[in-house]
């Protein structure tokens, strides 16, 4: 493996393509910790009783409970694509325009945009709304604003729409200038971040908190489960069938042609790793291996988009 990545690194366009993933991640990730005006850290402090909002912290890598810049994260950019995807078969001409090539794609991508944008303004107003205690009449923002409490909302709905608008841009860059899909690979680094915490804070309680045998086995296990998803998820990925491809002989002269047998490769799983990697996400949220509705409603809400 290190020898792959030495090598990679040689080339000059691969090298290329991985600083750029990794300069746009780490906008990313500095995007998860700009606080907001007037809102700060604690933006939803329990979010166990909330299921969707669970989710979209995962995704975000906690940056929703913490009321940061990017607390909507990629969430209404992946809704919006599942409605375009369900609108194209219901409507003649966003059909015509999939099937239309590349220049139908960049319109199916336009309206995605758009879609992502109105979404963002919805969930945004929902997500304060949902929370009326923040922004009170001695709120900083407020205070700033002269005591006008609907401007100030006015204010943060734009600043998350603003966030999720600049998500979708490095997403995009990454797809366009670094390595696989820019999407997925924040979703990836948002449920690594949460896992993260989780992890340090099981090693804390493992390693000293007074010595509970418990804890450690319970990180014993989790590390255990880690490694075999991991490693069911690249054998399934890198899995293929061989279907066997029988040339017929030809005979031109004295000389015989042909007569060879050969193989196409077909995936198995041509749909990609991010069902599974639902799953992982799952195992990162319960790492003490509870089973909550809260799990399996999780794993309902965001079948659809990991199975397109």
């Amino acid at each position: 493996m290190f020898e792959t990545i030495k090598n990679a690194f040689k080339i000059k366009e691969i090298r290329s393509k991985i600083l750029w993933t990794l300069f746009f991640l780490l906008l990313y990730r500095i995007g998860c910790s700009i606080p907001v005006p007037g809102v700060g850290s604690g933006l939803f402090e329990d979010l166990s009783s909330i299921s969707y909002l669970n989710i979209m912290s995962m995704m975000s890598g906690g940056s929703l409970e913490n009321g940061t810049w990017f607390a909507m994260g990629i969430g209404p950019y992946i809704n919006a694509s599942i409605i375009i995807q369900l609108l194209t078969v219901a409507i003649p001409a966003l059909e015509r325009a999939a099937k239309s090539g590349e220049e139908g794609q960049k319109k199916i991508n336009a309206y995605t945009r758009i879609g992502a944008l109105l979404l963002a303004i919805v969930q945004s107003i929902g997500i304060l709304v949902s929370n009326q205690n923040l922004l009170t009449s001695g709120n900083y923002i407020v205070t700033l604003l002269g005591g006008q409490v609907w401007l100030a909302y006015v204010l943060l709905v734009i600043i998350y729409t603003s966030g999720t608008l600049a998500t979708i841009f490095i997403g995009e860059r990454i797809t366009e200038k670094g390595v696989s899909n820019g999407i997925s690979l924040l979703i990836f680094v948002g449920i690594l971040s949460t896992a993260g915490t989780s992890f340090l804070a099981m090693i804390n309680t493992a390693f000293f908190g007074g010595g509970d045998l418990t804890a450690f086995w319970k990180l014993v296990a989790y590390i255990v489960a880690i490694i075999v998803v991991f490693g069911c998820i690249v054998f399934v990925e890198l899995s293929e069938r061989k279907v066997p491809v029988q040339y017929a002989k030809q005979i031109k002269g004295r000389k015989q042609y042909g007569g060879q047998t050969t193989f196409i490769p077909i995936k198995v799983n041509s749909n990609g790793v991010m069902l599974t990697s639902q799953w992982i996400g799952d195992i990162y949220l319960r790492p003490d291996g509870t089973a909550t509705d809260e799990v399996f409603s999780k794993e309902y809400m965001s079948s659809s988009y990991y199975t397109k």
